[in-house]
C-alpha cells in the first residue's frame, strides 16, 4: 500500500501513514474549515489499510488542539481500527501537553467511544 503523507497547515494537522516503515502519525492542529473533504482521503486510505495490515500497528497521535468537528472524524477514523484491533495489535499513543486537560479528556472521550486503549 503507498504511503499517504498531508503536510500541515496552520489548522490542519500532518499525516503520515508509511505501511512499510510502520509510521502512523497525526501532529499539529485539527480545525479545518471543511473538515469532511480533509479527512475523506485519510478515511478511504485507512479503509483501504485494515484489508491488509501489517500484524501490529501504532499510531502516534500529537495534536495540539482540535475542534469538535474534528473530533467527530477521529471517532471514525479510530472505528475503522476496533475490527483492526481484533485481528492485529493496535496500539494508539495520545501525546498532549499535560497541563492541557481539555486534550487528555477528548483522548479519554475517544477511548470509551471506541474501546480501544
Amino acid at each position: 500500500m503507498k504511503t499517504l503523507k498531508i503536510d500541515p497547515t496552520p489548522s490542519t494537522p500532518s499525516i503520515l501513514f508509511d505501511p512499510e516503515n510502520q509510521v502512523f502519525q497525526i501532529g499539529g492542529n485539527s480545525y479545518p474549515e471543511n473538515v469532511i473533504p480533509f479527512y475523506e482521503p485519510v478515511l478511504s486510505w485507512l479503509e483501504g489499510y485494515v484489508i491488509n495490515p501489517n500484524p501490529q500497528t501504532t499510531f502516534e497521535i500529537r495534536l495540539k488542539y482540535i475542534s469538535s468537528n474534528s473530533l467527530k472524524q477521529f471517532l471514525i477514523l479510530l472505528k475503522l481500527l476496533v475490527p483492526l484491533s481484533e485481528a492485529t495489535k493496535v496500539e494508539i499513543k495520545w501525546f498532549y501537553d499535560p497541563a492541557d486537560d481539555d486534550m487528555l479528556e477528548r483522548g479519554e472521550f475517544l477511548s470509551e467511544m471506541t474501546g480501544l486503549e
